[in-house]
C-alpha cells in the first residue's frame, strides 16, 4: 500500500469511494444499507476547486494494483486569538476489506505530516456518536475527547 496525493483524474474513484463511507457509516448507525450518492452529486463541482488549494488536502491509499481502497481530507484553519493554525480531518475512510492492517493509520500519518509541513499546532475531528470502532482508532491513535461540537443546519 502507498499514499498519495489526489489528481484530478481521480475525481469518480475519490467521489465514489466518499459516497461508499456515507453508506457505511449510516450502515453502522441505523443497521440498515443505504447507498448515497451525496458525494458524486454535490461534491463534483468542488473537487478541482478544492485540489488548486494549498489549505486543502486529500490523500489516497492506493493498493498494489494502483486501485483506490483508502481517503483523508481536510483543511487548515488560522486560529486567530493564539496566531496558529489548526487542521480539521473532514472525510476518512477505508474499505472494509482493507481494515485492520495498519492501512488507516498510513493515511492518518499522511494526514499528519502534511499538517507538521503546515506548522499545525492541533487537529480536531468529528464523528458521529455511534461510530465505535472509529473512536477507538481515534483515541489509540492520540485523539482525545475535549469538547462537544454544536450543529445548526441552515436551510439553502
Amino acid at each position: 500500500m502507498m499514499i498519495r496525493h489526489a489528481k484530478i483524474t481521480d475525481k469518480e474513484i475519490v467521489l465514489k469511494l466518499l459516497d461508499e463511507f456515507r453508506s457505511d457509516c449510516a450502515e453502522q448507525i441505523t443497521g440498515e444499507y443505504v447507498e448515497s450518492h451525496t458525494a458524486r452529486e454535490g461534491g463534483r463541482l468542488l473537487y478541482e476547486s478544492l485540489l488548486s488549494r494549498n489549505d486543502y488536502g486529500i490523500f489516497l491509499l492506493v493498493d498494489l494494483h494502483s486501485k483506490v481502497v483508502g481517503v483523508i481530507t481536510g483543511y487548515l484553519c488560522p486560529m486567530l486569538r493564539n496566531g496558529g493554525v489548526r487542521a480539521e480531518v473532514e472525510e476518512f475512510f477505508v474499505q472494509k476489506e482493507h481494515r485492520g492492517n495498519g492501512n488507516a493509520k498510513k493515511l492518518m500519518d499522511a494526514f499528519f505530516a502534511w499538517c507538521k509541513m503546515n506548522q499545525v499546532r492541533k487537529v480536531n475531528l468529528e464523528s458521529e456518536n455511534k461510530l465505535n470502532r472509529a473512536h477507538s482508532f481515534y483515541k489509540k491513535y492520540g485523539f482525545e475527547t475535549k469538547a462537544q461540537r454544536f450543529i445548526k443546519k441552515l436551510e439553502s
